[in-house]
């Protein structure tokens, strides 16, 4: 996989938080393996995180009883994940830049 060898294996990756009152910003999630896409769910209780190297998509719970961790959304994906998009009935499109090989 040519962007795997580009990449490597690094999880540079982060999830950050800005506030613009404060002009600060918060860490949420680190050592994320190339990450390559964000979208807050439609009652904004979580974030989904494309994971592109990894092939999968993470969540950072936001509200609930797991806010503040973070799990796997979806895994084993057959192709490296870039954007994600909501599709309207609650669910949400996930377009794949690569296959995986």
């Amino acid at each position: 996989n040519p962007l795997k060898d580009l990449l490597g294996n690094d999880p540079s990756g982060r999830l950050v938080e800005y506030d613009p009152k404060t002009k600060r910003n918060k860490v949420l999630i680190d050592a994320i393996h190339f990450a390559n896409g964000v979208q807050l769910s439609e009652n904004e209780d979580f974030v989904l995180i494309s994971e592109s190297i990894r092939c999968r998509v993470l969540r950072y719970h936001l509200k609930g009883p797991k806010a503040g961790q973070k799990d796997v959304f979806m895994d084993g994906l057959p192709g490296l994940p870039d954007n994600i998009r909501p599709n309207g009935k609650g669910g949400f499109y996930i377009v794949l830049s690569e296959p995986r090989q």
